[in-house]
Protein backbone atom coordinates (compact mmCIF):
# COMPACT_ATOMS: atom_id res chain seq x y z
CA UNK A 1 0.00 0.00 0.00
CA UNK A 2 1.58 3.54 -0.89
CA UNK A 3 -2.08 5.54 0.24
CA UNK A 4 -4.73 5.63 1.56
CA UNK A 5 -7.42 7.93 2.55
CA UNK A 6 -11.43 8.88 3.07
CA UNK A 7 -13.49 8.93 -0.06
CA UNK A 8 -16.80 10.57 0.98
CA UNK A 9 -19.76 8.03 -0.15
CA UNK A 10 -16.95 5.45 -0.92
CA UNK A 11 -15.68 4.71 2.09
CA UNK A 12 -11.98 3.89 2.68
CA UNK A 13 -9.80 3.57 -0.27
CA UNK A 14 -6.11 2.51 -0.42
CA UNK A 15 -3.80 3.00 -3.29
CA UNK A 16 -0.73 0.31 -4.05
CA UNK A 17 0.54 -2.43 -6.08
CA UNK A 18 -0.04 -6.40 -5.97
CA UNK A 19 3.46 -8.01 -5.63
CA UNK A 20 2.36 -11.45 -6.30
CA UNK A 21 -0.71 -13.26 -6.31
CA UNK A 22 -4.02 -12.27 -6.88
CA UNK A 23 -6.38 -10.38 -4.95
CA UNK A 24 -10.32 -10.17 -5.27
CA UNK A 25 -13.12 -8.48 -4.84
CA UNK A 26 -14.74 -9.58 -1.00
CA UNK A 27 -11.48 -11.25 0.10
CA UNK A 28 -10.51 -10.85 3.65
CA UNK A 29 -7.12 -9.72 4.32
CA UNK A 30 -4.53 -9.49 7.32
CA UNK A 31 -2.64 -6.09 7.60
CA UNK A 32 0.95 -6.52 8.39
CA UNK A 33 3.47 -5.59 9.86
CA UNK A 34 0.20 -5.06 12.63
CA UNK A 35 -1.16 -8.69 12.40
CA UNK A 36 -4.08 -8.03 14.35
CA UNK A 37 -6.13 -5.81 11.63
CA UNK A 38 -8.41 -6.95 8.92
CA UNK A 39 -9.69 -5.78 6.18
CA UNK A 40 -12.53 -6.47 3.09
CA UNK A 41 -12.21 -5.76 -0.22
CA UNK A 42 -15.43 -3.98 -1.07
CA UNK A 43 -14.34 -3.05 -4.62
CA UNK A 44 -11.47 -3.15 -6.94
CA UNK A 45 -10.52 -0.43 -9.37
CA UNK A 46 -7.24 -0.22 -11.92
CA UNK A 47 -7.00 2.66 -14.68
CA UNK A 48 -10.72 3.99 -13.38
CA UNK A 49 -12.46 0.83 -14.21
CA UNK A 50 -13.94 -1.83 -11.74
CA UNK A 51 -12.44 -5.17 -11.79
CA UNK A 52 -13.06 -8.22 -10.10
CA UNK A 53 -9.02 -9.55 -9.39
CA UNK A 54 -5.77 -7.80 -9.63
CA UNK A 55 -2.94 -9.84 -10.56
CA UNK A 56 0.40 -9.40 -9.84
CA UNK A 57 2.26 -6.17 -11.42
CA UNK A 58 -1.52 -4.19 -11.27
CA UNK A 59 -1.65 -1.15 -9.64
CA UNK A 60 -5.03 -0.96 -8.07
CA UNK A 61 -7.50 1.29 -5.77
CA UNK A 62 -9.67 -0.63 -3.28
CA UNK A 63 -12.40 0.69 -1.35
CA UNK A 64 -12.18 -1.45 2.00
CA UNK A 65 -13.74 -1.79 5.34
CA UNK A 66 -12.51 -3.35 8.60
CA UNK A 67 -10.44 -0.18 9.76
CA UNK A 68 -10.24 3.63 8.94
CA UNK A 69 -7.52 4.67 6.79
CA UNK A 70 -5.70 6.32 8.70
CA UNK A 71 -4.84 3.16 10.40
CA UNK A 72 -3.33 1.77 6.91
CA UNK A 73 0.17 3.27 7.10
CA UNK A 74 2.10 3.56 3.34
CA UNK A 75 4.23 0.43 3.26
CA UNK A 76 1.61 -1.72 4.70
CA UNK A 77 1.33 -5.06 3.22
CA UNK A 78 -1.66 -6.64 2.80
CA UNK A 79 -1.69 -10.88 2.58
CA UNK A 80 -4.30 -13.62 2.88
CA UNK A 81 -1.96 -15.48 4.75
CA UNK A 82 0.66 -15.00 7.01
CA UNK A 83 3.41 -12.63 5.72
CA UNK A 84 7.04 -12.61 7.72
CA UNK A 85 7.34 -9.90 10.43
CA UNK A 86 10.63 -8.98 11.94
CA UNK A 87 11.73 -7.45 15.04
CA UNK A 88 15.23 -8.83 14.78
CA UNK A 89 16.95 -10.43 11.64
CA UNK A 90 19.91 -12.13 10.44
CA UNK A 91 20.95 -10.76 6.76
CA UNK A 92 23.86 -10.28 4.72
CA UNK A 93 24.40 -7.26 4.16
CA UNK A 94 27.28 -5.22 1.82
CA UNK A 95 28.04 -1.62 2.63
CA UNK A 96 28.93 0.41 -0.22
CA UNK A 97 32.79 0.91 -1.34
CA UNK A 98 32.50 4.85 -1.15
CA UNK A 99 31.69 4.50 2.67
CA UNK A 100 34.02 6.68 4.53
CA UNK A 101 33.78 6.17 7.86
CA UNK A 102 32.53 2.53 8.73
CA UNK A 103 29.67 1.49 10.14
CA UNK A 104 29.89 1.00 14.24
CA UNK A 105 28.11 -1.47 16.48
CA UNK A 106 24.67 -0.38 17.96
CA UNK A 107 24.80 2.71 15.35
CA UNK A 108 21.23 3.66 14.39
CA UNK A 109 20.37 3.62 10.86
CA UNK A 110 17.12 3.62 8.81
CA UNK A 111 16.19 0.89 6.95
CA UNK A 112 13.89 0.31 3.71
CA UNK A 113 11.84 -2.60 2.35
CA UNK A 114 9.30 -1.43 -0.08
CA UNK A 115 7.53 1.61 0.96
CA UNK A 116 8.48 0.94 4.45
CA UNK A 117 11.04 3.44 6.39
CA UNK A 118 12.16 2.21 10.03
CA UNK A 119 14.88 2.93 12.26
CA UNK A 120 17.11 -0.18 13.57
CA UNK A 121 19.97 -0.76 15.39
CA UNK A 122 23.54 -2.60 13.71
CA UNK A 123 25.12 -5.60 15.51
CA UNK A 124 28.53 -5.39 14.89
CA UNK A 125 30.88 -3.29 12.62
CA UNK A 126 31.27 -2.90 8.93
CA UNK A 127 33.70 -1.18 7.09
CA UNK A 128 33.28 -0.19 2.88
CA UNK A 129 32.73 -2.88 0.70
CA UNK A 130 32.52 -5.24 3.57
CA UNK A 131 30.47 -8.47 2.87
CA UNK A 132 28.96 -10.56 6.04
CA UNK A 133 25.84 -11.29 8.21
CA UNK A 134 24.96 -9.09 10.54
CA UNK A 135 21.96 -9.09 13.35
CA UNK A 136 19.41 -5.87 12.71
CA UNK A 137 17.17 -4.69 15.92
CA UNK A 138 14.01 -2.57 14.01
CA UNK A 139 12.54 -0.08 16.12
CA UNK A 140 8.89 -1.45 15.22
CA UNK A 141 7.84 -4.67 13.53
CA UNK A 142 8.77 -4.72 9.95
CA UNK A 143 7.20 -6.98 7.10
CA UNK A 144 9.56 -8.58 4.59
CA UNK A 145 10.18 -12.10 3.14
CA UNK A 146 13.21 -13.77 1.80
CA UNK A 147 12.55 -11.94 -1.84
CA UNK A 148 12.52 -8.95 -0.29
CA UNK A 149 16.19 -6.69 -0.36
CA UNK A 150 16.76 -3.78 2.34
CA UNK A 151 18.90 -0.83 2.15
CA UNK A 152 20.13 1.08 5.06
CA UNK A 153 20.62 4.65 5.40
CA UNK A 154 22.26 7.26 7.57
CA UNK A 155 19.62 9.73 6.65
CA UNK A 156 20.94 12.71 8.85
CA UNK A 157 24.55 12.13 7.10
CA UNK A 158 26.09 15.40 5.19
CA UNK A 159 27.64 13.22 2.57
CA UNK A 160 26.62 9.65 1.32
CA UNK A 161 23.25 8.80 2.90
CA UNK A 162 22.91 4.73 1.47
CA UNK A 163 25.87 2.87 3.51
CA UNK A 164 24.49 -0.74 2.62
CA UNK A 165 22.48 -3.54 1.31
CA UNK A 166 20.88 -6.25 2.98
CA UNK A 167 19.14 -9.40 2.06
CA UNK A 168 17.64 -11.86 3.58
Amino acid sequence: VDHSFDVKGVGSVALGVVKSGEMSVHDKLKVFPSKEKMIEVRSIQMHDADVKIAKAGDRFGIAFKGVDAKELERGSVLARNNFPTHSKAKLKIRATKYLKEPIKAGEVLHACVGLQFIVCKIGCDVGASEEKEVELEFEKPIAMDSTDSLVLARINSKGLRVVAKASV
